[in-house]
């Protein structure tokens, strides 16, 4: 009987541990799939954009400063106005039907007399119609595969101009691309993409295959479309940036010197916009062996602002989401400018060891934690051992 009871137990575990969403879960599926992701293409644009506010200030050209063509802006459009081509967005931002992993690099088609470059008023208006057009697979004629017909030395050519996020989603395609892509790109290539999206990796043992590592650490990744943008920094507003300049100076100082136990943070870009942090799991804990990297987007406002601050490592807990977001009093209600980054990440360590239950960003799992906390423990040691320990187990 306790054989049957621990069988039942491990294939709950199991299905617990395999994170495969069948719809987005804020508009379920109505503007198109998700392909394994917590949220489709269409609301991670108007949910979680950083672009989008930009949208409020339209640009402008200093030489038109001061010029009133008499436009009011009220004007029907013109019968010999090109419509905005209305294209449904998927997890990459590619067409629908060209298979379960899609090229974000891929662009967005236009009408021959588009610019290439669109402006802010034409994005809006092409999310707009996004969120107004339901996503159909009736057409069957979209889903048929015609890529055998090219020769590999064309898809070679192809995947050349690619990033590297880009090959790994072409490579898991078929297994023709997957031949063709490793062919290309030997493991010391992999290796290079790896050190430049994770830099803070020290693995303990020799690789041999960076494919595989690199593989690993993208599917641990709660939101592609995140990381995809993980490199990507805002324009610089004129004005004041001393306050800001100066504090991040000292902490950058801080952690390279004297950083807290367990934790490392460096900034990616020149402007320390984008930060990648890594928290060891506190000990006596069911994250304890593992490594959770972390995503701090810094603003401008800094310090007079908190930072974003979101997981790049999937974790089972009360107070985090499935994509990663982190429901943290410090930083959402109470910020003080006496708070540092390594006081943040602190923070964070801690909130692995005490659940904050009151505010849940999981309420399933806050659910489990109050009334079974022995299988919360077994799922959530099962989540670091598969998504946040590989810097020591070789897969």
């Amino acid at each position: 009987m306790d054989n049957i009871l621990q069988s039942s137990l491990d294939d709950h575990l199991n299905d617990s541990l395999e994170l495969k969403y069948e719809s987005c879960f804020y508009c379920c599926g109505f503007y198109g799939p998700c392909f394994g992701e917590p949220v489709c293409g269409v609301c991670h644009d108007f949910i979680f954009s950083e672009d989008f506010g930009s949208y409020r200030q339209m640009s402008r050209s200093d030489s038109d400063i001061g010029k009133d063509d008499g436009d009011s802006g009220n004007d029907e459009p013109s019968e010999d106005a090109v419509p905005l081509p209305v294209f449904p967005i998927d997890l990459a931002g590619g067409l629908p039907g060209s298979g379960d992993y899609l090229l974000p690099s891929m662009p967005w088609p236009q009408s021959p007399q588009s610019s290439n470059q669109a402006s802010p008023s034409d994005r809006l208006a092409k999310r707009v119609n996004q969120l107004t057009t339901h996503w159909s697979t009736t057409d069957e004629s979209s889903n048929r595969d015609n890529s055998h017909r090219i020769p590999p030395e064309i898809w070679a050519i192809i995947f050349r101009m690619l990033d590297d996020i880009s090959l790994f989603m072409a490579s898991k395609v078929s297994p023709r691309w997957k031949t063709i892509i490793t062919d290309q790109y030997p493991s010391a290539r992999w290796e290079e993409f790896v050190k430049k999206r994770w830099p803070l990796f020290n693995p303990i043992y020799t690789v041999f295959d960076w494919y595989s590592v690199y593989s690993d650490f993208l599917e641990s990744v709660p939101c592609k479309l995140c990381f995809m943008d993980l490199n990507s920094v805002l324009p610089v507003p004129t004005g004041s940036r001393s306050l800001r300049s100066v504090r991040l100076y000292k902490e950058i100082k801080l952690m390279r010197v004297d950083h807290p136990e367990g934790i490392e943070a460096i900034p990616l870009d020149n402007l320390n916009y984008n930060w990648l942090a890594r928290v060891n799991g506190p000990p006596q804990s069911p994250y304890q062996g593992g490594v959770f990297y972390l995503n701090l987007k810094i603003s401008h406002d800094y310090p007079l602002k908190p930072p974003g601050v979101r997981f790049l490592t999937k974790i089972f807990h009360p107070n985090i989401s499935r994509h990663g977001d982190i429901g943290i009093d410090c930083i959402q209600h109470n910020w003080t400018l006496a708070l540092t980054i390594p006081q943040i990440l602190l923070s964070v360590q801690s909130l692995l060891t005490d659940p904050f239950l009151e505010i849940s960003m999981e309420k399933t799992v806050a659910e489990l934690y109050e009334k079974d906390i022995q299988t919360f423990d077994k799922i959530a040691r099962i989540w670091t051992w598969k998504y946040a320990m590989h810097d020591v187990l070789i897969h």
